[in-house]
């Protein structure tokens, strides 16, 4: 783990050196990767992102790791980050609001429209990502305990180190069903029930600059490319909304 961490650092500091460095929740992989060269066209800069689990990544920044931008699946890792020093508070960006999905394995081959039918004996696996450092690991167990099934389904339930993970368990067939971002899975490809955004708190999705970026003002001009409208149109695309309790 030592060494991985270590490689991680120094793979995140030629980052620093080449251009602009990003460090992403997993649930924003898809849109980032794409947003990313979207931007690199427009503003010429050189963007490299890297995705893990929001609390990872809070982790590496706590720890030196040299990112430019935290974007993040909840506001509390980012305002944890901004009292300790290590995020900038003026560049705090709100940007979108992420959706939770009840996503089915392709082969399970029975429809499952409801929380309920979690309980059935032949749903044997029920993947979500880690609530220790995953917000959509939290809100999953949120939406189980809205319902009052998130005792019952215990037995059930494995966990992944990212909701991006999660997901790929569920289409991989290593798990039955799964609740995970709506932004990573496939629409018309993927079979999911969009889940009540009553039954868990809003998922905030949260950037800010590091304070001690070399490259704070192409950092900045990142974020603030993240509201404007093509950007605000592509995450929609990708499912999530851009006010809280909103539908995209």
């Amino acid at each position: 783990m030592v060494l991985i961490t270590m490689l991680a650092l120094a793979s995140c500091q030629q980052a620093a050196k080449d251009g602009l460095s990003i460090a992403a929740a997993a649930s924003l992989n898809p849109v980032f990767q794409v947003l990313a060269d979207r931007y690199e066209q427009v503003s010429g800069e050189t963007i490299t992102v890297s995705f893990s689990s929001t609390g990872a990544l809070a982790e590496q920044l706590r720890n030196g790791g040299p990112f430019d931008v935290f974007a993040a699946a909840d506001a509390e890792h980012i305002d944890q980050l901004i009292q300790e020093g290590v995020l900038s508070a003026p560049t705090r960006t709100v940007f979108g609001y992420g959706q939770l999905v009840l996503l089915v394995s392709p082969d399970f081959n029975r429809e499952i429209r409801s929380s309920d039918q979690l309980l059935d004996a032949r749903v044997r696996r029920i993947a979500i990502a880690n609530p220790d450092y995953a917000p959509y690991g939290v809100a999953a167990r949120q939406y189980l305990e809205h319902f009052g099934l998130w005792h019952q389904l215990q037995a059930k339930i494995i966990y992944a180190e990212t909701v991006r993970q999660a997901a790929v368990f569920v289409q991989t067939g290593n798990a039955d069903a799964g609740l995970v971002a709506r932004s990573v899975v496939t629409p018309g490809e993927d079979v999911f029930l969009l889940l009540p955004e009553t039954s868990y708190a809003p998922i905030e999705h949260v950037a800010a600059v590091r304070s001690e970026s070399p490259h704070a003002s192409a950092a900045m001009g990142f974020l603030e490319y993240l509201l404007t409208p093509d950007t605000t149109s592509l995450l929609e695309q990708y499912g999530f909304s851009t006010a809280a309790g909103s539908q995209p």
